[in-house]
C-alpha cells in the first residue's frame, strides 16, 4: 500500500531504496499492473498503468493497459477516450488501432471503429487481427459481403485463425438470414 501511495505522490530521492526506485521505473509499474490485473484487481492495475503512462507518456502498452482496466471496471467511454489520445499520437501502432477499434465496436460505434481499423491496416496491411476486427465492424454495419472478404483475407495470412474462421461462418449465416444486406448497406 505504501508503494501505491508513493507512486501516486511521485516521491523520488537519490538515496531511495528499491521500492522508491521502482516507483520511478515505468517497466516496474507495468509488471506490477499486470500482476494486479491477473490477480483480479482492475482498480489497482489501473493505478499502476496510469503511473507507468505518467512516467513514459509515449508508452502505448501503458495506455492499452489503462483502457483494458477501465473496461473491466465498466468505464468503456473513458477507455475509448484514453486510447483516442494514444491513437492520435501513434496512428501506426497496430495494437492501439486494434484495441480502440474493438472498443468502438463494443460501444456500438462501428463506423468509427472501421475508420480506426483502416488506419491500422494502412500501416500493417497483413495484420490478421486487424482484418478480423474490420470484418466484425463491417458485419455490425450489415455489410456482410465486405466483412466476408476481410475474414477471407485474414485466413490467407493466418489459415489457422480461429477468430477468422468463426466470424466468417457467423457472417455467412447472418447474410443468409438478412437477404437485404448489400456490400454498401450501413445500419
Amino acid at each position: 500500500m505504501s508503494l501505491a501511495l508513493s507512486a501516486c505522490a511521485g516521491i523520488h530521492s537519490p538515496d531511495a531504496g528499491p521500492a522508491e526506485q521502482a516507483i520511478q521505473d515505468p517497466a516496474a509499474m507495468m509488471r506490477i499492473a499486470s500482476a494486479a490485473e491477473q490477480s483480479g484487481d482492475p482498480a489497482g492495475a489501473a493505478a499502476f498503468y496510469h503511473r507507468a503512462a505518467e512516467l513514459q507518456p509515449d508508452s502505448e502498452a501503458a495506455q492499452i493497459g489503462v483502457a483494458r482496466t477501465l473496461v473491466e471496471q465498466g468505464r468503456l467511454d473513458e477507455a475509448i477516450d484514453s486510447l483516442r489520445s494514444a491513437h492520435a499520437r501513434s496512428p501506426s501502432d497496430t495494437d492501439v488501432s486494434l484495441t480502440l477499434g474493438r472498443l468502438l465496436v463494443a460501444a456500438g460505434r462501428a463506423a468509427e471503429a472501421l475508420d480506426t481499423l483502416r488506419d491500422g491496416l494502412r500501416h500493417a496491411p497483413r495484420s490478421a487481427p486487424l482484418l478480423v476486427a474490420q470484418g466484425v465492424a463491417l458485419d455490425t454495419m450489415g455489410r456482410h459481403t465486405e466483412a466476408q472478404s476481410s475474414y477471407k483475407e485474414a485466413l490467407t495470412i493466418s489459415p489457422d485463425s480461429a477468430a477468422a474462421n468463426k466470424d466468417l461462418s457467423l457472417s455467412l449465416a447472418q447474410s443468409r438470414r438478412d437477404p437485404q444486406s448489400s456490400p454498401n448497406k450501413i445500419r
